[in-house]
């Protein structure tokens, strides 16, 4: 009757109709006992419900129970004295397949959570001991909104109450309820109990590993050196840490409290234990762990701190994580963009003023800009001046006045030694400027808190057009002071020093700018500024 109407069509009258040969006295008998099972003098109670359920036992009254009050709907709370309705709430517990979304117990969890707690944490004390795999409602405790007042009240002692010796059939239980203290409960008050909790010297370590794995959620570092020996090289431990994780990602911002380091550990044990893989269908366990590296890289190249650059860099050198490496130099790239922009300040009215009047640049787009200017000023010195400035890029034979091109720090110290006087105040030129990974550039200008390195090449070199894309850009430009810009400076030696290139020999300075250009994305145009100097005599 409770269960409603089969696919056949009959409808519960006439299953009952049915049932009893037709007799509508006895059926009316039988409807009217049913739904006055609720005033019943000898009405088990909640204690006594929940008691018959841990002996593996089903107490004759649920069925009725739950029939009579499904039939009073969403004014149980309004009849029923509380007793009764806790009577009601352990019924529902004990077959939770007919009554879970019922408009009775709906309205029960919105107007008194505190009833329904009270019930939920009796029957969890009486059931987590004895083992039970089915417990109802856990999981609505972190994943249903409407049951966040419930939960609040109910998952602190019902933590409590989960036994150190659980059975591993248990253990998705203690997930539900770890993950409903990370949303409910106060951060002090779930370390708390995870300390405790984890001291347990019988508690077995696919167990412990959970608890340990929460008190690191809840944005606690202090428990990731236990939860890293805990783990070890097992592999069923790391499974453990894996589901703990919830690679499905049910659980709302599960992992946002996670520091960097501790991602940094997540990635490493995760992805030494899992490939990266893509599978279309049903989500097998490497398929899910292998989302879930890709969900802590993705958040570790989010952020936009030193710490992060240098746990994605660690990782990358990592051996173990070679089948990842492709994905986490991926990750530095983006975490670079997304540092500088992290550190991008926009300029003060006053600071554009200052640039507008020649004073220091007001961000490091304006320094670049600056630079290029004053670059460009020196090339066309090296045309029109009447001091023979060209020579400072050649070598020249005394017998035989044949001009061969110089050194390429030659030429970068003779442009040097003019862009440092036509700088404004407060900026400053130098030789081989230093950048991360002991790396230097041709030179780096300087200007309040930004900079700019620039490249310099010939046009007879051979990385002439690679040069942007493998040296400035990644190597240079991704300290966080230039904002991701850099120059790239090409000194112009004639037509017959370039190197080959896929269309043919550029025969102008003009058109080896285009083409270099051309060579670029958009981005690498946005961010690298390309100056082409002609540097030949006159």
């Amino acid at each position: 009757y409770l269960g409603g109407d089969y696919s056949s069509g009959v409808g519960r009258r006439e299953r009952l109709d049915r049932a009893l040969g037709g007799d509508q006295a006895l059926v009316e008998a039988a409807r009217m006992g049913l739904f006055g099972v609720l005033a019943r003098d000898d009405l088990p109670t909640a204690e006594e419900i929940l008691e018959r359920r841990r002996g593996n036992r089903m107490s004759v009254f649920v069925l009725p129970v739950l029939t009579a009050i499904h039939a009073i709907g969403g004014n149980a709370l309004a009849i029923l004295s509380l007793s009764r309705m806790r009577t009601a709430l352990a019924s529902r517990l004990c077959l939770d397949d007919f009554s879970h979304s019922a408009e009775w117990y709906l309205e029960c969890v919105r107007s008194r959570p505190d009833l329904v707690a009270e019930v939920l944490v009796l029957f969890g004390r009486r059931l987590l001991p004895a083992n039970e795999e089915s417990l109802p409602d856990f999981g609505g405790l972190a994943h249903r909104k409407e049951f966040a007042p419930v939960a609040e009240i109910a998952t602190e002692p019902l933590l409590r109450a989960f036994p150190v010796l659980a059975a591993t059939r248990q253990l998705d239980n203690l997930n539900q309820l770890l993950w409903s203290g990370l949303q409910h409960l106060e951060p002090t008050v779930l370390r708390a109990l995870v300390e405790k909790k984890a001291a347990a010297k019988s508690m077995p370590p696919t167990q412990r590993v959970r608890w340990l794995a929460a008190g690191l959620a809840s944005g606690s570092t202090g428990f990731l050196p236990r939860l890293a020996r805990e783990v070890g090289g097992s592999e069923r431990r790391v499974h453990s840490l894996l589901s703990f994780f919830d690679p499905s990602g049910r659980v709302p911002r599960l992992t946002e409290k996670l520091e960097t380091p501790a991602i940094e550990f997540l990635i490493r044990t995760l992805g030494k234990a899992f490939e990266p893989i893509w599978e279309d269908g049903i989500q097998a366990t490497r398929t899910e762990a292998s989302n879930r590296v890709h969900a802590f890289i993705s958040d570790l190249a989010g952020r936009g701190d030193e710490r992060a650059a240098n746990a994605l860099n660690e990782l990358a050198s990592d051996p173990g994580l070679s089948k990842w490496r492709s994905h986490l130099e991926r990750a530095i790239e983006t975490q670079r963009v997304v540092r500088r922009d992290a550190a991008y300040e926009s300029p003060t009215p006053q600071g554009v003023i200052a640039a507008l009047r020649d004073g220091p640049p007001a961000s490091a787009g304006d320094l670049r800009e600056l630079v290029v200017d004053r670059l460009e000023c020196i090339s066309e010195e090296v045309r029109t001046t009447n001091d023979n400035f060209w020579r400072q890029f050649w070598n020249e034979d005394p017998k035989t006045h044949e001009k061969t091109p110089k050194h390429e720090d030659a030429c970068r110290d003779a442009i040097l030694g003019r862009l440092s006087h036509l700088l404004p105040r407060g900026c400053d030129a130098q030789p081989e400027g230093q950048y991360a990974g002991n790396r230097r550039a041709d030179l780096r200008v300087t200007g309040d808190r930004w900079n700019v390195p620039v490249e310099v090449k010939k046009n007879s070199h051979a990385e002439l057009w690679r040069a942007v894309r493998n040296q400035l850009l990644p190597r240079y430009a991704n300290d966080p002071a230039t904002e991701g810009l850099g120059i790239y400076l090409v000194l112009w030696f004639g037509p017959e020093h370039t190197v080959t290139a896929r269309r043919g020999w550029p025969a102008t300075p003009e058109v080896l700018r285009e083409r270099l250009l051309e060579e670029m994305t958009d981005d690498e145009r946005r961010r690298a500024a390309i100056v082409v100097m002609d540097v030949t005599p006159p």
